[in-house]
């Protein structure tokens, strides 16, 4: 995707419904965009992208249970 060709605001105005409707798929999304990172560069080898991919998805789930009502109040 072509950011350059989305309108920013748009893209604001759905990520803001997309958090405050649903906040699991978000972070949902979040965690599947990591893994999509980590798989597309190949940072390691195989077994140690996994473990990277759920260090981070632990990560991920920990700043979100840590800041929700302010990622909520954000949206």
């Amino acid at each position: 995707m072509d950011l350059n060709k989305v309108d920013r605001e748009v893209l604001k105005n759905v990520l803001k419904e997309i958090i405050t409707e649903d906040f699991d798929s978000f972070r949902a999304l979040i965690k599947e965009t990591v893994r999509e990172i980590i798989s597309e560069n190949e940072i390691a080898k195989e077994e140690s992208n996994e473990v990277r991919v759920n260090k981070l998805e632990s990560f991920i789930d920990e700043d979100f249970d840590n800041y929700d009502e302010v990622f909520k109040a954000l949206a």
